[in-house]
């Protein structure tokens, strides 16, 4: 059975080396401080604890004395490093098919991946949640979003800005960069990070992404998440539908059961299996998501 504690693909680290010594900072140091050594991360493929990455890159931004170190590292992490989830992104056909990609591999490079795509009032967003506090996890949110809009970009050709760029943190001393790298409109202390689109410029495409590759690394993410899903905790599972079907309506053993495919009875047997129960889970996340919102975002306690 596998754990429920979120990780990240040492890949968000290819090139970060070399990225760090033109500001003299050494990469070693900072895998030491985390309690890891280069042979960690010699495997792009090999799952580390987000909360490490998460501090390492923090860190990073410390030494360094760049408050967007998250931001430029984004802007210059190279496209292939990523492996599936990069490169099914950046040869999609439109930005449409880009974004569902984004939403459907996410989980292959950050585990566990609270991301959707929804049009809603001629608006299109790419969406997320970070699984540990915004406060440790500023330079990894603006990584992560600036890296995927990049590759947004390269599907959408020269000239294409998003309608807004969404940050769960609040603001960082470095507007001229965010408006440079992200676009004009950058909003802060938000539910969710998220990149927006007009959803008239979702047909829009570049006509440089081979459709070739795009179906070959599909197919091979397909698998992938298959293999995933064969090792993934019913509990995680269960949690994971819980949080979405917070956002959209009622929350039941039933509603949360037709989610995973399962009946009522198979969910509750399988959690109870598993030292739990579908009210002790509900409960769970109701709190988390009430102490993430008081502690993450202006809105009043009422609310």
């Amino acid at each position: 059975m596998t754990t429920d504690a979120p990780t990240s693909k040492a890949a968000i680290f290819q090139g970060f080396e070399a990225f760090l010594s033109k500001r003299e900072v050494k990469f070693s140091d900072l895998l030491a401080e985390a309690g890891l050594t280069p042979q960690d991360v010699a495997d792009p493929t090999a799952s580390l604890p987000l909360q490490k990455v998460v501090t390492i890159l923090e860190r990073a931004s410390d030494v360094s004395g760049d408050p967007c170190l998250g931001l430029h590292w984004g802007e210059a992490y190279p496209v292939g490093a990523s492996g599936v989830f990069g490169y099914a992104i950046a040869n999609a056909r439109n930005l449409r098919v880009s974004m569902e990609a984004a939403t459907r591999y996410l989980q292959l490079v950050m585990y566990p991946a609270d991301i959707r795509f929804t049009e809603e009032d001629g608006l299109a967003r790419l969406a997320w949640t970070m699984p540990l506090p915004n406060t440790v996890s500023v330079q990894y949110m603006m990584m992560s979003v600036t890296a995927l809009l990049m590759r947004l970009r390269t599907v959408a050709g020269p000239g294409w800005q998003p309608f807004a760029i969404e940050f769960m943190f609040r603001s960082v001393p470095c507007d001229a960069e965010m408006r440079r790298i992200l676009g004009p409109t950058v909003r802060f202390g938000m539910e969710q990070n998220a990149i927006v689109v007009d959803s008239s410029n979702l047909d829009r495409g570049s006509g440089k992404g081979d459709v070739r590759l795009f179906t070959l690394v599909s197919a091979l993410g397909d698998r992938m998440l298959e293999e995933q899903l064969a090792e993934t905790d019913i509990v995680l599972l269960a949690r994971r539908e819980i949080t979405e079907l917070m956002r959209n309506g009622a929350v039941t053993l039933e509603s949360v059961a037709t989610a995973l495919d399962l009946t009522p009875r198979v969910l509750q047997t399988k959690l109870t299996q598993n030292n739990t129960s579908f009210e002790t889970l509900y409960t769970d996340v109701r709190k988390q998501a009430a102490m993430r919102l008081v502690r993450d975002t202006d809105k009043p306690l009422s609310e």
